[in-house]
């Protein structure tokens, strides 16, 4: 099983369990935590930082770590926007008692409270006989939130299954490129010592990455074609660095080195993803930026930028090793 199909699993239990009231909604939460983790979805992990977090003190590590990777003069738009929605949950409507009825004043009160304290708070009311309306009202908060979350899982569930249904054919390709891409620095870090004196293999440009890769990719795929030319696109072509044949999947190589810069590198990705599109054998564009000296400061951001899906196009970016 993929890691894409035991997160599509992982997300339907977790769908499934939204609705047993014997489990609490924070523990839901976590569980979505870890789904918007693996999803790249830091907005999302956010969110759901906060509603577990006794609010507005939210000061934990997770936290800030996910707003610093999202873009520089979002982050203040972001938290207005996600304390309006806490706020906007978690609004009690005040009530009065006169001649024995309950009368609802129209005004509201902000309760900053999160998820577990409000479970805590509503345990306690009914061991404690808390007044039932002040009771139903936490009820109607957590109900709030977990529609919200209930909404968040149903979409992914959805986006998931199309990613599924429409990647599968080339799941067990991208997964092998993968591993090889994640563990390429270790096995490049293991040329560069050798004894009796002899010459170490340093990689020092794109020639050699491709040298070495061309070698490595021989181990896992039947066909691999090196250098192919796309078809001309606005006057030029681009050279293909390999074409696994059989997985109509083509292989693009980029060695960071100093000057390089994220931007640089991602219009030159973005130039040549066109000219791929062209190619008849190419189904799934996969990049592998090896950065070895970490030039790169926001590799996972980048790699989101660049990977994509336009109809039966797939673009995978991957970035190693990671700097941070």
């Amino acid at each position: 099983m993929t890691q894409q199909e035991e997160l599509y699993k992982y997300t339907l239990e977790t769908l499934n369990a939204i609705n047993n009231p014997n489990i609490k909604l924070s523990a839901i939460i976590y569980r979505a935590m870890r789904i918007a983790r693996f999803r790249n979805d830091f907005e999302s992990l956010i969110y759901f930082e906060t509603e577990i977090t006794p609010i507005p003190y939210v000061t934990s590590n997770i936290f800030k770590k996910i707003l610093e990777l999202l873009p520089k003069g979002k982050q203040g738009e972001f938290l207005i926007n996600l304390f309006d929605i806490i706020k906007s949950e978690r609004k009690i409507r005040e009530i009065s008692i006169q001649n024995g009825n309950v009368i609802y004043t129209g005004n509201y009160q902000d309760i900053s409270i999160s998820v577990p304290e409000l479970e805590a708070s509503i345990d306690l009311g009914v061991q404690n006989g808390l007044n039932p309306y002040t009771l139903l009202e936490f009820i109607s908060i957590l109900t709030r939130i977990k529609n919200r979350i209930h909404e968040y899982l149903a979409i992914n569930e959805h986006q998931l299954f199309n990613e599924l249904t429409t990647t599968t054919y080339y799941g067990e390709s991208l997964d092998k490129l993968d591993l090889i891409c994640r563990k390429f620095h270790i096995f490049a870090h293991a040329l560069e010592s050798r004894h009796n004196m002899r010459t170490p293999l340093i990689i020092n440009d794109e020639y050699d990455l491709q040298y070495l890769m061309y070698a490595i990719l021989k181990l896992f795929f039947e066909d691999v074609r090196r250098e192919e030319w796309t078809p001309s696109c606005a006057g030029r072509s681009a050279r293909i660095d390999f074409l696994l044949r059989n997985e109509s999947v083509v292989v693009e190589l980029k060695k960071t080195r100093k000057g390089s810069n994220e931007g640089k590198i991602g219009e030159e990705l973005i130039i040549d993803i066109a000219k791929y599109q062209e190619h008849p054998s190419c189904k799934v564009l996969y990049c592998f930026i090896y950065d070895p000296e970490g030039i790169i400061m926001n590799p996972t951001g980048l790699e989101n930028d660049l990977s994509k899906k336009e109809g039966d196009f797939i673009v995978r970016t991957r970035i190693a090793p990671k700097g941070y």
